[in-house]
């Protein structure tokens, strides 16, 4: 048996469950996909552990039905929130998600907006960037860094660092990396003294917000091999599973999806409410990865080449129910065939 939990275990235990249970609701009742990725940010688990991290991490909200609520109302006339995104012009997924949060501090929080993506300059040079500046009802100042990721496990025997062997899809980026700049750089930079006439009048208590999700090999995420293998990482993260293009048929097969989506990056955070235009049946999608990583390009010459692909995509897997309603089932990666070799190589690295 395990340890009996402490008070503030089983109130915190309580919490998540109290969240988790109004995310399920959100997700079978919202229906606009700007509405979806919100309320996943405000109530899906964080990728870091609050045992590891404690008063390091943005708190999640305490008045759960207070803002499924809100997020209802909104979901009815998404007219405000389409017009909070409406200036984005960029496809990333953290500028997009920072639009998301934006929103929720100006209407669905006690928190009081101060500043939001203020840059700190000294000179001509930007030292950073304070995503958000805010003050809480007790009047405390708080500093907020952002950051929505996904990250694919690789096996990397001996590593120094646990947290290496998460990579992003394009092989630029590293939890551990990531971590370590949140930790190392940004959080600190309110907290100096050197840059206090800078920024609005403290003192700013810094704080992290990483949510995301943690995609395994297809072998190991079907097998439910436990992705949190860091004590840094929370418990009960949100996983998927990725898989080569070369291995994809037999994938799809063990999956036994009803349908598919190819997920654009702006998509990459809750799962979708319904299939949108680009939804395809099993056979398409295995058309459509073999066009993408193993097409050939003909040179001058007339010669045949594999045009190489670097960039990964995600996918999201569908079941219809027998009231015909389809539902996300899973959701994964899809990478080239050398990708893996290429990101243990990074992991290691």
């Amino acid at each position: 048996m395990g340890r009996p939990l402490s008070r503030a275990s089983d109130l915190s235990q309580s919490r998540r469950l109290i969240r988790s249970a109004a995310l399920a609701d959100a997700l079978v009742t919202l229906r606009d996909p700007g509405v979806r990725d919100l309320a996943w940010l405000l109530l899906a688990p964080r990728l870091l552990s609050e045992h590891a991290f404690g008063s390091l991490l943005v708190p999640a909200p305490d008045d759960v039905a207070s803002v499924l609520t809100a997020l209802q109302v909104l979901d009815a006339d998404p007219a405000p929130l389409r017009l909070e995104l409406a200036p984005l012009t960029t496809r990333r997924v953290g500028h997009y998600a920072e639009r998301l949060v934006h929103y929720a501090l100006g209407h669905l929080s006690p928190y009081t907006l101060i500043a939001s993506n203020l840059p700190l300059r000294v000179g001509k040079q930007t030292i950073g960037e304070f995503d958000f500046l805010l003050e809480d009802r007790a009047g405390a100042r708080l500093h907020w860094e952002l950051a929505v990721k996904c990250y694919l496990r690789v096996d990397v025997p001996g590593i120094d660092d646990p947290l290496a062997s998460f990579v992003g899809p394009a092989l630029g980026d590293r939890l551990d990396i990531k971590l370590a700049r949140l930790l190392e750089h940004q959080l600190p930079l309110s907290g100096r003294t050197a840059y206090a006439s800078l920024l609005p009048a403290g003192p700013w208590q810094a704080q992290m917000w990483v949510s995301g999700w943690l995609f395994d090999r297809f072998d190991h995420w079907r097998a439910k091999r436990a992705i949190d293998t860091d004590p840094r990482l929370a418990d009960d993260i949100w996983t998927g599973f990725w898989t080569s293009a070369g291995e994809w048929p037999a994938v799809a097969a063990a999956i036994g999806a009803d349908g598919w989506t190819r997920l654009p990056r702006l998509r990459w955070i809750a799962p979708l409410g319904e299939p949108d235009h680009s939804f395809c049946n099993p056979s398409l999608m295995t058309e459509r990865i073999a066009q993408t990583f193993f097409a050939t390009t003909v040179d001058e010459s007339g010669d045949e080449a594999l045009r190489p692909r670097d960039d990964p995509f995600a996918i999201a897997a569908w079941k219809q129910g027998a009231d015909g309603r389809w539902s996300e089932c899973a959701r994964g990666f899809i990478v080239a065939d050398d990708w893996e070799q290429r990101a243990r190589i990074f992991a290691a690295s």
